[in-house]
């Protein structure tokens, strides 16, 4: 044991991990966190490539290929068939004015240490508020059924490759 990693970056910095022990359930570790500063110049400037990207997606530009190259891999990428109610009250607030192909106006999502976000909204859809149809939630019927189905296969795989005896003390 004793093992020390190179160096691993996460969206939360860059870890230096020294494995301590390690037995097959069980794992004990520790690491040392680097977070690179944020000047308030970083913060400015990621807001500014906000407002350009969202300026260019309005003049035409693919939103599908800069959300590939440039969106936070800890973020979710897109909302479909959410009620509005739902969402976080800062979206509510960044989208109240929201209507289907619209780029909306650059919002903060607040963090110290000038970690904040910014977000670049396009508005695929908006739908009024009612009873949904069978149309409306197809798709997320057929993937959660599918995601299920999954999840009782894998399931069923640990439990013919696992044994466990339990007996009377």
């Amino acid at each position: 044991m004793g093992v020390i990693s190179n160096p691993v970056e996460s969206p939360f910095g860059y870890h230096i991990i020294q494995v301590k022990r390690a037995q097959p359930a069980e794992i004990d570790v520790r690491h040392i966190l680097i977070m690179p500063t944020v000047t308030n110049a970083d913060a400015e400037a990621a807001r500014l490539l906000a407002d350009s990207l969202a300026a260019a997606i309005r003049n035409g530009a693919s939103f599908d290929s800069l959300q590939r190259s440039l969106h936070d891999p800890a973020e979710e990428k897109e909302a479909k068939q959410v009620p509005f109610a739902q969402l976080p009250p800062i979206y509510q607030q960044g989208l109240a004015a929201a209507d289907s192909g619209m780029v909306m106006p650059v919002f903060v999502l607040e963090a110290p240490s000038n970690r904040s976000k910014y977000v670049v909204a396009y508005v695929f859809g908006r739908s009024p508020e009612g009873d949904m149809t069978y149309e409306d939630v197809r798709d997320g019927i057929r993937s959660r059924l599918s995601r299920q189905l999954a999840e009782q296969r894998y399931i069923q795989q640990l439990r013919r490759s696992s044994f466990v005896e339990v007996r009377d003390p």
